[in-house]
């Protein structure tokens, strides 16, 4: 069984936990989860289901989660985890996925303007420093959920966040390099259907492609603007107030449109 059909599996059935169960297996589900940055996903998620279906045995007999899996639930998971096997392959997909995620749509938002430079250096400390941050939020978010109460958490782990972005920023403002590249014409156009290719193939490759139709408007819209934006006649346009008034309102209209027709498939599906 493939690991989204675990996780799909996992979902539906936790679900159907009392309250109080449900509340202490997703405190579990999180630490484990958050925990297994270097172990098999499909060998993890198939513990957490075994140990979920445990947990609706127990329920159906009138044992608590608690009872089931202990008073230390920290405990039993780091020993759990412990006796799975090291599996860097995965943790490296992982990085590679996110930094390519990210590097994508760094360079949509940068090259509608078709006289601005690439940064390529920036763009690759940037995209080291996103992935590290997203690694040291998620161990975080897992380390405090047994440490502190819930509410407190949550409180920390928004304002890292609100401190790792606001770092990002400034750092990124302070960054620049010399490896620049210069994408007008042609070659601006390329890069952009380039870019468009491989995140398309990213996100045709996940089993959950629906998680990433809601993105498909704004990525769609930086691709149609930085390829407008480096056509002669569309540019010369561009630099009239009737011209960019006219393209406002056509790429406010396709986004319109685009997310409209998401709301209809997905109600439609329902």
């Amino acid at each position: 069984m493939k690991t989204k059909e675990l996780i799909r599996m996992n979902r539906n059935l936790q679900a159907q936990l009392e309250p109080i169960n449900e509340k202490y297996y997703g405190q579990l589900l999180i630490y484990m989860r958050m925990h297994s940055f270097l172990k098999d996903e499909r060998k993890v998620e198939e513990l957490l289901l075994e140990i979920l279906q445990d947990m609706m045995d127990g329920q159906n007999q009138g044992i608590s989660a608690e009872e089931y899996f202990g008073k230390q639930p920290q405990e039993t998971a780091d020993e759990m985890l412990a006796q799975l096997p090291v599996y860097y392959l995965d943790f490296i997909k992982m990085i590679l996925f996110a930094f390519g995620v990210y590097a994508s749509f760094s360079i949509l938002s940068q090259i509608i303007f078709a006289d601005e430079a690439l940064d390529l250096g920036r763009l690759i400390i940037m995209g080291i420093y996103a992935v590290l941050f997203a690694l040291v939020t998620s161990w975080f978010l897992g380390k405090t959920i047994y440490q502190l109460k819930e509410k407190m958490s949550k409180v920390l782990v928004g304002i890292i966040f609100v401190i790792g972005v606001l770092g990002g920023v400034s750092i990124s403002r302070a960054i620049h390099t010399k490896l620049m590249i210069q994408l007008t014409g042609n070659l601006g156009i390329a890069i952009i259907l380039l870019t468009i290719v491989v995140l398309g193939y990213w996100m045709f490759l996940d089993e959950d492609f629906n998680n990433w139709l809601p993105f498909f408007p704004i990525i769609s819209s930086l691709a149609l603007v930085g390829i407008f934006v480096r056509i002669s006649f569309i540019q010369e346009w561009l630099t009239r107030a009737s011209g960019k008034i006219t393209m406002s309102f056509i790429l406010l209209g396709v986004i319109v449109i685009q997310y409209l027709a998401l709301f209809l498939v997905r109600k439609y599906k329902k």
